[in-house]
């Protein structure tokens, strides 16, 4: 800023001095004229190092609040992807759970399920609970014991992560069976 100063004084004081010793008539004029490109010059080459100056300051400011805001970046990232992951795993698990309850439904129980998964998709374990008959008096089509070895074949998992909890009705009341499967 100071050199921007120094130049605007050393201008006008030539623009005064050439005002003072220029005749009058077409000299007077053109010497006018150079002056004023002169002074705009000066101002149009500060006006570009302010422009620069400034460009330069934000750059500075991003150097040294880069850091941070980078690093935030990246954990709003990650957890936007853990979010999607989360959400992901969560409709993979609905759909296991719709499935289980289609499996129970088409074999006569009514049923109502909870499908666990763990990080990278896998089964954990399937929690049946099961009612039967679910058309009134009728029998179901397959013992509970055997929905539950076909519920584990459908997801190609291990007998021992379908857990079978056979519930009762009594009177609007729910209560859950002794009789766990493991």
């Amino acid at each position: 800023m100071g050199m921007f100063l120094r130049q605007i004084i050393a201008l006008s004081a030539l623009w005064a001095l050439s005002e003072l010793l220029m005749p009058e008539g077409g000299i007077s004029s053109m010497a006018r004229l150079v002056i004023s490109l002169l002074v705009m010059a000066v101002l149009m080459t500060s006006a570009i190092d302010a422009l620069n100056g400034w460009a330069g300051v934000e750059v500075s400011v991003t150097q040294s609040l880069g850091a941070a805001a980078l690093e935030s970046a990246e954990e709003m990232q990650q957890r936007t992807e853990a979010g999607y992951a989360q959400a992901y795993l969560r409709s993979l698990a609905n759909q296991a759970e719709d499935t289980c309850v289609r499996m129970a439904k088409g074999a006569g129980y009514a049923a109502d399920t909870a499908v666990y998964l763990r990080d990278d998709g896998s089964l954990e374990r399937i929690d049946l609970r099961v009612r039967h008959p679910l058309y009134g008096g009728t029998q179901p089509l397959i013992s509970a014991e055997d929905l539950r070895q076909r519920i584990a074949e459908a997801f190609m998992a291990d007998l021992s992560c379908v857990k079978l909890i056979p519930v009762e009705w009594s009177h609007g009341v729910i209560n859950e069976g002794e009789g766990e499967s493991d």
